[in-house]
């Protein structure tokens, strides 16, 4: 997890993630996202939820979480520190707080 800066859910806390690209798989980007976001390669990656939120300002993001995975010897880098402010592996069942809306979503789930 990460805590997001300079943009909409500043402070909260995020997984790696960004916009799909035109013609993109949901697959690649998660793939491509993880490891710009972090360095970390994911070897594999599968569909777990799917969220539509309205945030303040007019902005409506409809958002693809996948799981990854990858070898358990990668260390996550910061690799856009204008985005966020470094990463960390936190335990599922303690999340720090505050998480970004559709990280809280999956959380509050039972997942």
């Amino acid at each position: 997890l990460s805590r997001r800066a300079g943009s909409h859910g500043a402070g909260r806390y995020q997984l790696p993630g960004g916009h799909l690209e035109i013609g993109e798989s949901w697959e690649h980007c998660a793939i491509r996202e993880c490891e710009e976001e972090t360095g970390i390669v994911l070897k594999r990656d599968t569909l777990l939820l799917l969220d539509s939120d309205v945030f303040a300002k007019g902005k409506h993001y409809v958002t693809i979480i996948m799981i990854g995975v990858c070898s358990s010897d990668q260390v996550a880098r910061l690799m856009e520190p204008d985005k966020c402010e470094g990463w960390s592996w936190e335990d599922w069942k303690q999340m720090p707080s505050p998480l970004f809306h559709p990280l809280s979503k999956v959380v509050s789930s039972g997942f």
